[in-house]
């Protein structure tokens, strides 16, 4: 299954447009965590919050073009000018992120 991390920068925005992007993009199928392994003791799977603006996307069949739209669509519905990245990740690997307090939407 294809995975994506995008990051979307909204221009001359206020917390409050990054909060209506967070439920636009939740509306979409992205989530703002991430499961990583905790290396321990003991071992085990640890959900964390993506750094501000990232998201993660998962889906059978996604492409990358797909996503990027998907997310392009969710932040032009709060502002008209927005900057957008999408790369699809084979494996990924992070520190210093904190960890969740919500269900992740990663697999």
């Amino acid at each position: 299954m294809p995975r994506f991390i995008t990051r979307v920068e909204l221009k001359d925005s206020e917390n409050a447009d990054y909060t209506a992007l967070h439920n636009e993009m939740e509306s979409r199928g992205f989530a703002r965590t991430i499961v990583g392994r905790f290396k321990g003791p003991p071992q085990r799977d640890v959900v964390c919050d993506l750094p501000n603006a990232e998201y993660w996307f998962s889906a059978d069949d996604a492409k990358i073009e797909a996503v990027r739209d998907l997310a392009k669509d969710a932040a032009i519905a709060i502002k008209k000018k927005a900057r957008v990245l999408t790369v699809e990740i084979k494996t990924y690997c992070f520190v210093g992120l904190d960890e969740a307090t919500e269900e992740a939407g990663t697999e």
